[in-house]
């Protein structure tokens, strides 16, 4: 049985089945729960998906909408049910939601790097070798940092995306040159 983390719920709340949070009778207008809380109106959700799916279908788009702002697996559902590529989230922590509940693809929007992420990420391809997890790489450095913990564990592989820079602004790289020498050292 899954439960959900008190997240946007009242504090002495702690675990919740979800199959129960209908009977504490909680009321967002009566101020039964925290700020900022997010309401969800079906009709106008299932609409927003079904034009989504539509925008894709007709571009030939593929997407992985933001799982990190909802956290909701049900949402996801929904999503890839609909025809979503995968979920996008900003970290491997974030992610481990998603990849509990099944999602196929899981982008991580960030630079991934950390031992213990790197671990993480290799330990879900040992568990469900058919999920993928993507992330970015945008430095030398964190390509460093990647190799040599790969150096320490030579049976696992990483699938990453190149991440594309604006000067002055925080992450990605900065021009044509650099994006190339990155790319091939990605490669080789």
């Amino acid at each position: 049985m899954m439960h959900f983390s008190p997240k946007g719920f009242p504090p002495q709340s702690g675990p919740l089945d979800p199959r129960r949070i209908a009977q504490h009778g909680w009321n967002v207008l009566r101020g039964d729960l925290p700020t900022p809380v997010a309401v969800l109106k079906q009709t106008p959700l299932r609409n927003n998906i079904a034009w989504m799916k539509r925008f894709c279908d007709r571009w030939g788009l593929s997407l992985a909408p933001h799982g990190k702002t909802t956290l909701s697996p049900e949402l996801y559902r929904l999503q890839l049910e609909a025809g979503a590529w995968g979920i996008t989230f900003a970290n491997v922590f974030q992610a481990g939601l998603g990849f509990a509940n099944g999602v196929p693809n899981l982008l991580i929007a960030n630079q991934v790097f950390q031992p213990i992420d790197l671990a993480t990420l290799h330990g879900w391809q040992q568990q469900k070798p058919e999920s993928r997890a993507l992330f970015l790489v945008d430095s030398q450095q964190q390509l460093g940092l990647i190799r040599d913990w790969l150096q320490r564990h030579p049976q696992a592989s990483f699938e990453v995306l190149l991440e594309l820079g604006v000067a002055n602004k925080r992450a990605g790289v900065r021009d044509d040159a650099q994006a190339l020498a990155l790319a091939r050292e990605i490669h080789r």
